[in-house]
């Protein structure tokens, strides 16, 4: 039985060493991640392009759901600010990259679930490897960054309970007259898998009743964070945009939602 606890504790370390140390330290890093600080020297032209030039060229799945244009709207007057930018759930980090060129005098941190997906590293961004699936998880994680942002960019599971719980915990992240984004703010109403348990009221509910002063109720977050929430926010923008090159999102839907919410 010992012998047995040996080896499987062997076989554990050794699979650990090989994913996190030869896999990310090594063939990841060298061989797969592009490093947008070199790219940058050979490309200084990417610094002057718009997001819909840098969605298109990096790919970012932002350019199916036609996002660029909103993101001009609120956010091209802090592009030459010193921002310190946060996105949940950076995939291959497409977005990020854009972005990256978009904000050139900013600090990115990147949460995602699996390390092995995202395709760029920079010495402006940070990758953190986190499934934020639950609120305790998303608690350690606001204490682990010790960090107030200049904008938050919800990009993750799209899960009618993550939206919500993401947004009552990171909130509270933004600076003042921070912007905190809700991509995909309409995933919950489109496919049962992002609203398992048939749940009534999704985030965007929750917004729409913050602009209309009406009394919210959600079982996933509790008065306090409804009062903090209600008493900081400035404003709230909602936007639909049909997609691009005749996506659908699970063969069912041509359109696409965001919501950007402002900070007092």
């Amino acid at each position: 039985m010992k012998k047995k606890k040996i080896s499987k504790f062997i076989r554990v370390g050794i699979s650990v060493l090989y994913k996190f140390f030869i896999l990310e330290l090594i063939i990841y890093n060298f061989f797969y991640k592009k490093n947008l600080d070199v790219i940058s020297n050979r490309k200084k032209e990417l610094f002057d392009k718009d997001l819909v030039f840098l969605f298109e060229h990096f790919n970012s799945l932002k350019k199916q759901h036609n996002y660029a244009n909103f993101f001009h709207e609120n956010l091209e007057k802090l592009r030459n600010n010193k921002l310190d930018i946060l996105e949940i759930g950076t995939a291959k980090g497409d977005g990020l990259a854009s972005l990256y060129f978009y904000f050139p005098h900013s600090n990115f941190i990147g949460i995602d679930n699996n390390p092995y997906r995202i395709r760029y590293k920079s010495k402006r961004i940070r990758s953190i490897y986190v499934d934020i699936s639950s609120k305790k998880i998303l608690q350690n994680l606001t204490n682990h960054l010790n960090q107030k942002f200049d904008l938050i960019i919800d990009d993750c599971s799209h899960r009618l309970i993550d939206q919500i719980l993401c947004f009552s915990e990171n909130f509270k992240n933004l600076k003042k007259d921070g912007i905190y984004v809700v991509e995909d703010l309409n995933f919950p109403e489109i496919h049962q898998m992002y609203n398992p348990t048939n749940e009534d009221v999704n985030l965007k509910t929750i917004l729409k009743k913050i602009n209309l002063r009406e009394e919210i109720f959600t079982k996933f977050m509790n008065k306090d964070e409804i009062d903090y929430i209600q008493d900081n926010i400035d404003s709230i923008t909602f936007y639909k945009s049909k997609n691009k090159e005749n996506y659908l999102i699970h063969d069912l839907c041509d359109y696409s939602e965001i919501a950007f919410i402002k900070k007092k």
